[in-house]
């Protein structure tokens, strides 16, 4: 391993050969209990026996860590007693304790909503706190319509085109005057309504963000993105602000914010998308994927049944689900079951093998026992991956272990500052805010150019076009 520090390349190495281990036992246990009952038949019992095993073998497992530094990395594991990870309080600390830069960090998720819930968190805490503002750079969906400011824009629009629409008022009303929903305008708001009945959505928008351009700070990623969709709708279609609205609503929702990277951005992806990538920090806030195909979600599965009826060969579909392993399609559920596992092992070690310097691991800590509970700690759980982790430090004795009622936090090696690069050439710019000014200030340009550019020579339809479009603009009558 050539990516990890030594602290990193250790516990991957110590924990996804457990994990591999108890997987394998219990599958392996499994696929006896379903050939007792005869669910499976020797042959595919044979095939998927020690998959796991297969899989993971420890040759192939186990790494060197090649990477050699002063520093040896750090690896945090957070089994919390809090409803929800203290993703904030991490970020805080890995920036502003320990000097990292918001580009350093990125934050691995199992699902596209999983991102969002991460994004609107730190999105959220960057508008209380503004030492936590910070970009936040996704290739999963930041939705435009999950912002607030972006909410409030499109009510503001809605309500110039149709004074009855009483939904985009209330909205326009609770984020100025909080919940005095539907107080009565002043003359000035409905004068600033009236002029942007008539305008284009560029324009329209540029009013809107003049006017109330104090609401706007710390918000450029979502208002940028939707002025660029504006632009664009604009340069394609008719630029009328009714027509536009209506465009949004039936195309605005899969409308996602997409910033470039810079030094001021945290990312957020997939697990999926990060294979084969790195970082030098790596926040795995939910790591709770399930082992069991329908604790994920229910999967379509094509499977012949194997009860000898006649209609063995041909191929039904059939849900993953518990009740399949008792039916006469129980082969093709066991196939599903066992691949399952191993695809949730896969995205494990994806994960766990992309930090360069520090890993942190959150997963929710199990239900405290009661005195006159049997001392089962030591027992695997195959729910998801974390109670698995959970269960593998638990096996270990791990002297930096520290329970504080809220969190059981499992530390390994020293929690460092970032390693100096000696060719940092980083010369992005990140705006913090749009720069607008009034749209009759902009520079106009006469369609004249049209007949410039066609002079100069050019004899495409687009040219002719241009040239058409310039007769027709100089045109002193109809004939």
């Amino acid at each position: 391993n050539y990516r990890s520090l030594q602290q990193i390349v250790e516990f991957n190495n110590s924990t996804m050969s457990q994990v591999a281990a108890i997987e394998n036992t219990l599958l392996n246990s499994k696929l006896d209990q379903a050939l007792t009952e005869s669910a499976i038949s020797k042959t595919l019992h044979s095939e998927l026996y020690d998959a796991i095993k297969s899989a993971y073998r420890t040759e192939n497992l186990v790494q060197t860590p090649k990477r050699k530094h002063k520093h040896e990395g750090f690896v945090s594991v957070t089994a919390h007693y809090t409803p929800q990870p203290d993703i904030v309080g991490k970020v805080r600390e890995i920036i502003h304790d320990r000097g990292f830069d918001p580009c350093d960090i990125t934050i691995l998720v199992r699902t596209r909503g999983e991102a969002e819930s991460v994004a609107k968190v730190l999105l959220d805490a960057g508008m209380e706190d503004p030492t936590m503002r910070f970009g936040i750079m996704t290739q999963e969906a930041l939705k435009l319509n999950s912002s607030p400011i972006v909410q409030f824009i499109l009510a503001v629009m809605r309500y110039a085109v149709d004074r009855r629409d009483r939904v985009s008022l209330a909205i326009y009303n609770r984020y100025l005057y909080n919940f005095d929903l539907y107080r009565t305008l002043t003359d000035d708001e409905v004068e600033f309504f009236d002029t942007l009945k008539n305008c284009s959505p560029e324009q329209a928008f540029e009013k809107i963000m003049i006017r109330h351009h104090n609401l706007f700070k710390g918000q450029s990623a979502y208002t940028e993105a939707l002025h660029e969709n504006i632009i664009k709708y604009c340069n394609t279609k008719v630029a009328d602000l009714s027509l536009f609205l209506k465009w949004w609503s039936d195309n605005g929702g899969e409308r996602s914010v997409n910033i470039d990277k810079d030094r001021n951005a945290i990312e957020v992806m997939t697990i999926h998308k990060a294979k084969g990538l790195e970082n030098k920090v790596i926040i795995i806030p939910y790591c709770t994927w399930k082992f069991m195909p329908e604790a994920i979600r229910p999967t379509t599965i094509w499977t012949k049944p194997t009860d000898g009826s006649g209609i063995e060969n041909m191929i039904f579909p059939v849900q993953s689900t518990s009740v399949a392993a008792n039916s006469i399609f129980a082969e093709g559920y066991y196939k599903e079951y066992i691949y399952s596992h191993i695809d949730a092992i896969n995205l494990l070690y994806v994960a766990l093998t992309r930090p360069k310097e520090q890993l942190h691991i959150f997963f929710p800590a199990p239900p405290k026992k009661k005195e006159d509970d049997e001392d089962n700690s030591a027992l695997p759980s195959e729910s998801n991956v974390g109670e698995l982790i959970y269960n593998v430090l638990n096996m270990e004795s791990l002297r930096d272990k520290e329970d504080d009622n809220k969190d059981i936090i499992y530390t390994f090696g020293e929690f460092d500052s970032p390693i100096k690069q000696t060719d940092n050439n980083d010369n992005s710019i990140s705006l913090s805010d749009i720069p607008i000014t009034e749209y009759s200030m902009k520079l106009a340009l006469s369609s004249l150019r049209y007949q410039q550019a066609l002079e100069a020579g050019g004899t495409t339809a687009r040219d002719e076009g241009i040239a058409l479009h310039g007769v027709m603009e100089r045109s002193g009558s109809r004939e």
